[in-house]
């Protein structure tokens, strides 16, 4: 079974179960959304040092990209990082559509919407991503990012 669908099992599993559910969950709604918006605003900012960026990650954080090996582990990540920030070219914006909390893991789905040239006198190629992104609390309450499983999407035709 591919981790894409475990993962969306287990997503659909959890939401099949309201009575395990925090009776918080409402009342948190709006205050993990606003976090999860604060931090995704925050990668999107390639101006702040990868190092600065990483500290949004678990230390057993996982970025799962399709047709890619999973990054994992504080290095891969903050090379993934560093080497994002360094890509010239490249704009985009994450976004949600949903926030759900399970006690302490927080799914956020969405994606991600941008364009990219291949030099400075190239014409912008738009892409876009759908994501789901696991948030998990530490022991301190703070949201940190635990999985990032993405995928191409089409990008729609606005003429």
């Amino acid at each position: 079974m591919s981790k894409r669908i475990a993962t969306a099992l287990l997503i659909g599993l959890l939401a099949s179960f309201p009575a395990i559910l925090p009776a918080t969950v409402a009342a948190d709604s709006h205050i993990d959304e606003a976090r999860i918006v604060e931090i995704l605003q925050a990668l999107d900012d390639r101006s702040m040092p990868a190092t600065t960026r990483l500290e949004f990650f678990h230390d057993d954080a996982v970025i799962m990209a399709p047709n890619e090996a999973p990054i994992r582990g504080r290095i891969a990540l903050l090379k993934h990082l560093t080497d994002a920030a360094a890509a010239e070219g490249i704009q985009h914006t994450h976004y949600t559509r949903t926030v759900e909390r399970f006690d302490n893991i927080v799914v956020a789905e969405g994606g991600v919407r941008g364009e990219w040239r291949d030099n400075p006198d190239s014409e912008p190629v738009a892409f876009a991503t759908n994501n789901v992104i696991l948030f998990r609390e530490d022991d301190s309450g703070t949201l940190k990012i635990w999985k990032v499983i993405f995928n191409s999407a089409p990008v729609a035709d606005d003429g």
